[in-house]
This record gives structure tokens, sequence and C-alpha cells, in this order.
């Protein structure tokens, strides 16, 4: 896991299969938001498990204070426009809802960035099956952000030690008792 963009669209893509009815069973649950430069929210969840898939999701408009319920396989072309962005890092602070991850960016001067948040647990294995989870923020600037995204010590470009992260993950495996 190096680059945050790379990285996104394979996050994407996993999000995708995870809300799919496959061949393989194994379990996953997944949650996702979003906060767009436009003030609109994005919360969507959903899982699958013996084949059988289920999920929802919601929509917020702050400009417009209009909320609207989604189905939870529009997650990937909610979360397709955060890839227009022209500088996507990784956040690997402290925060862990997306108004303290706001508040922890926003010490730095610019504008405002969007944020989208994942967390998916997987079941992967029969005999000796294994939780799999992956826990990742990015955060994208609509400008190349020289200055601001340089000087926060908790967004990266390009990280390589998140599988230490306390909060942070991609793929972090452990034996598994019950899902």
């Amino acid at each position: 896991m190096d680059d945050a963009r790379e990285t996104y669209l394979e996050i994407l893509s996993e999000l995708d299969a995870c809300s799919s009815l496959s061949e393989v069973e194994n379990d996953c649950r997944w949650l996702a938001s979003y906060l767009t430069h436009e003030a609109v929210f994005y919360q969507l969840f959903g899982g699958r498990h013996a084949r059988v898939r289920a999920g929802e999701g919601t929509r917020f408009d702050a400009g417009l204070g209009v909320l609207d319920r989604l189905p939870h396989n529009s997650a990937i072309s909610a979360f397709a426009d955060f890839e227009k962005n022209r500088e996507i890092m990784f956040y690997n602070g402290y925060g862990m809802s997306i108004s303290a991850i706001i508040g922890d960016l926003a010490a730095g001067t610019g504008p405002i960035p969007e944020v989208t948040c994942f967390d998916i647990v997987k079941r992967i294995g029969d005999i000796d099956p294994v939780r799999s989870q992956t826990r990742l923020t990015f955060v994208g600037f609509e400008h190349h952000q020289s200055g601001p995204s340089a000087a926060l010590p908790h967004i990266k470009a390009v990280v390589n030690s998140l599988s230490f992260h306390r909060i942070w993950c991609r793929n972090r495996c452990q034996p598994l008792k019950s899902f």
C-alpha cells in the first residue's frame, strides 16, 4: 500500500465486491462515509452473509437541509467523484469521525478537503477462518496543496507503515472463532 489514489481505487473495487453477490461465500460487512466540498455527506453500510446481501445509506445535503435514503449498492457511484480530486492523501491521525478529522485538518491553512472513511471487515477461509479488516480514511484536495498538506503531519501521499498504526490498516488479519 503505497500510493493513496491507487489504494483508494482498490478500496472502491473491494467495496463493490462486498456489495455484490458472489460465488465465493466470504462474509463481509462495511461502512463508508464521504463529505464532499459542497457539504454533501454520504453514509452507507452493508454486508454479505451466505450469499445474501443487505444495507442502506443516506445522503445529507447541508446546503439544502435535505436527507435522502440511498440503496447500499449506490456506494461506488457516490464515492467515484472523490477520485476527481487533484491530490489524494492518507489520513493517519487519531480522529475517528469525519467531524474530528475535519477539525484536525482545519488546523492547517487553505480550503477544507473532501474526506472519505472506509471500514471493511471480511471473513476469509472456512477451516481456520481469519478476520481481515481494512480501516482507511482518505483526504482529497481540489488543488495541489504544496504548503498546507505538507505542513500537516497526519496526512501523507504515500504511507508504508499503516499496518503498524493503532487505528488505520489494510487487510489486518487475526484468527477468528466467530464472525
